[in-house]
């Protein structure tokens, strides 16, 4: 048998052999499958049911999860924005304090922020300038640094920052510096009213200087040439008078001309070479006279040195010495004034001390300070403008060196100066001991032996250097003198005339200044032309170019000035190699500038002196031949040529009966020395006079030398009166 299977309703019956399955397809089945299929889906609904409140639960878990997080987020972006909102303000009040306005944008230009001040001024500006801040700022043009808004000045920053959120800020910070820019235009008014003040003052000063040093010219060259023609002594001491009050005027205006030049920078320094012993020396030596007339009692302790030539501004060393010591006289009633000077092969040292009426400390504070004097009645009592120390002190600067100043009130004062100059030894060279009972004399002498110069000037006259034993001060140039006389041509104190040769032309608008100079240059032995401007000057230099020898021009003249003479002259060739010498009152660094510029070969400034015009035309004049007598004979100028015959006849007499007492020994040698030394002073016969000094003061073992050497002195004279008398009757 085949197995056989049958399904029917739900039914699964397995056949197997003789066994069979069949439905069972009864109402009793039928209501049990019904029930249980009540019974399942009752069961399905409880799932359901079951299932729907998990997935609820779940979702009510996930929400409450969900709202959980979202508050805690929302928790703290409250707080962040919080934070934001807090930093923000802080930014804003940071902005709104800072001094200036503050204007933050983004890349574009648009505005994010801007403090109180930027918006208050653009509030009050929002008529002129549009109602936004970029129309704002492109009104005011401040793409510059600095800008106008408003009347106030504003200095612009610009800064681009980049932040982290990728994009870029531009922070623009105006600075108000409208005060600063006020003070600063306030500060250049004032700076400019000052300049301008100082040069109308400048202006003022050389002005004056110059208005005063014409006349002043003037009137000591015209003194100059009237005193050796004054016979009286009454006459020559109103002369001299005159004269000291010239010299007065002179120093007043000097001390004003040189504080102008003070103040405009333009003090300069003139180094030439010179001598100490000599510069210094001769001026102390005046200065002792002052003190003398006075009653004090003046020393000079110059420490012994071989040191003495230098190159330096000689003329201003003097004006700081004749201050100080100057003053050390003037202050002091009674007493005495010390100078003391030393100098090394590097510096120069020189101390003034006197016993005067001293000053306060607040004194000593303003010393230096111009037109300012200790108290109202040192003017009144002493003169003085207050200028000297300022000047001195800044002379004694612009020389590298220092000044120092100690007083007490009723105690005297003293003043030290010291400063760097490179002095040269002296060249001296002693042939024999000489021996002298001054210590002083004594220390200088074996200074200058123990550093003998076997090339040196020869020292040998004892007899001389005897005269000075009884001198209360030693001078170093005296003693030169002395070692080197009589073979020293430049021992005599007085300065002989010099006399040239050529044709000179002066050009001056100053009528007085031209006479004088017509006087000046014919005594110096010149044949003299004289024009009222430049402009004459060229037209007559046009027709007479060959026949000058020399142009003298004053630097200011009305239609052409003396620059713009010269400068026109150096340009035409034939005028190349003229002398030129200018003259001027102003004495200043653009004067002696602009003088060379032009071509001027050397300028004079007055006031100067007729021995200084001398030396100043002896550089490019030819010196005439004098004859070697010429010099004994200077006396004779004085008088008329009847006057000269009488009166030399009478000179010969005299000196022939001296020689015949000095041969005799008939009256004692220092009495017949003593009247020679007298006539010999009378006539400036200065070789003579100092012999017959010599002979006076001679000790009795030298007395046969110094007797010789007066009477061979006294025969050149004779001599030269006898040649000079021998040509009046050719």
């Amino acid at each position: 048998m085949q197995p056989k299977m049958a399904i029917a309703a739900g039914t699964i019956t397995n056949s197997a052999p003789e066994i069979s399955i069949t439905p069972d397809i009864t109402p009793k089945s039928q209501d049990g499958y019904s029930e249980n299929q009540e019974r399942h889906g009752e069961h399905l609904t409880s799932n359901t049911l079951l299932f729907f409140i998990a997935v609820c639960t779940l979702l009510l878990a996930f929400s409450l999860f969900r709202n959980n997080r979202r508050k805690a987020f929302l928790s703290d972006a409250l707080a962040s924005g919080q934070a934001s909102y807090e930093q923000m303000q802080w930014l804003i009040a940071v902005l709104d304090n800072f001094p200036g306005m503050v204007l933050i944008c983004d890349a574009n230009g648009k505005p994010l922020l801007s403090n109180r001040a930027y918006n208050d001024c653009l509030a009050n500006n929002i008529s002129q300038l549009g109602d936004s801040p970029s129309a704002f700022i492109s009104a005011n043009n401040c793409q510059s640094d600095e800008c106008v808004i408003s009347d106030k000045y504003y200095r612009i920053s610009r800064e681009v920052v980049r932040h982290n959120d990728g994009h870029q800020y531009h922070i623009t910070v105006f600075a108000d510096f409208t005060e600063l820019k006020q003070r600063k235009q306030e500060l250049k008014l004032s700076q400019q009213q000052a300049v301008e003040a100082l040069k109308a003052r400048e202006s003022f000063l050389a002005i004056i200087s110059h208005e005063l040093r014409t006349p002043l010219t003037a009137m000591i060259g015209l003194m100059e040439l009237l005193k050796p023609e004054l016979k009286s002594s009454q006459n020559l001491e109103l002369m001299q008078n005159a004269q000291t009050s010239a010299e007065r005027l002179k120093a007043l205006v000097n001390d004003l001309l040189d504080f102008s030049k003070m103040e405009a920078n333009q003090l300069q320094l003139d180094a030439y070479q010179g001598n100490i012993f000599d510069e210094v020396g001769s001026m102390l030596r005046t200065l002792e006279a002052g003190a003398s007339v006075k009653g004090l009692d003046f020393r000079v302790d110059w420490q012994p040195t071989i040191f003495c030539h230098a190159e330096l501004d000689w003329l201003r060393l003097s004006q700081i010495v004749n201050n100080l010591v100057g003053n050390a006289i003037k202050f002091t009633k009674q007493g005495s004034v010390k100078v003391s000077i030393a100098n090394t092969e590097q510096r120069l040292y020189l101390s003034i001390e006197d016993s005067g009426c001293g000053m306060t400390q607040s004194q000593l504070l303003r010393l230096f300070q111009p037109f300012v004097q200790g108290d109202p009645s040192i003017n009144r009592n002493y003169g003085g403008t207050g200028l000297g120390m300022s000047i001195v002190k800044h002379l004694v600067q612009l020389m590298g060196g220092e000044i120092n100043v100690e007083s007490r009130q009723g105690h005297g004062t003293l003043v030290c100066v010291n400063m760097p100059v490179k002095f040269r030894p002296l060249e001296l060279r002693f042939m024999t001991d000489i021996k002298t009972e001054n210590d002083k004399l004594q220390s200088w002498l074996k200074q200058w032996r123990d550093n003998s110069c076997p090339s040196g000037e020869i020292a040998t006259h004892s007899i001389a250097v005897q005269a000075l034993e009884l001198c209360q001060n030693i001078y170093p140039d005296q003693l030169l003198r002395a070692l080197s006389w009589p073979n020293k041509s430049e021992q005599a104190d007085a300065p002989k005339t010099k006399r040239y040769t050529g044709k000179v032309l002066v050009a001056d608008d100053d009528p007085i200044n031209r006479f004088l100079f017509q006087k000046q240059l014919k005594k110096l032995g010149l044949e003299v032309v004289t024009v009222n401007d430049g402009q004459e000057a060229l037209n007559y230099l046009a027709q007479h170019s060959t026949s000058i020898d020399l142009l003298l021009t004053d630097c200011h003249m009305p239609n052409l000035n003396g620059y713009d003479l010269v400068r026109q002259l150096r340009a035409r060739s034939e005028f190349k190699a003229l002398a030129i010498i200018g003259c001027t009152a102003e004495d200043s660094r653009l004067v002696a500038e602009k003088a060379q510029s032009v071509g001027m070969d050397e300028i004079i400034y007055k006031p100067y002196t007729f021995n200084s015009l001398s030396d100043a035309l002896g550089r490019y004049c030819q010196l005439q031949a004098i004859e070697s007598d010429l010099d004994k004979l200077e006396w004779l100028n004085a008088y008329e040529i009847e006057e000269q015959l009488e009166f030399s006849a009478v000179v010969k007499d005299s000196l022939i009966a001296d020689k015949a007492q000095l041969l005799e020994q008939s009256l004692p040698l220092t009495a017949i020395s003593h009247r020679i030394k007298g006539a010999a002073n009378t006539l400036n016969l200065t070789e003579l006079a100092s012999l017959a000094y010599a002979c006076e003061t001679v000790s009795s073992s030298n007395a046969p030398l110094a007797t010789k050497q007066l009477i061979d002195e006294i025969d050149a004279v004779i001599a030269a009166i006898n040649n000079w008398l021998s040509k009046q009757y050719l």
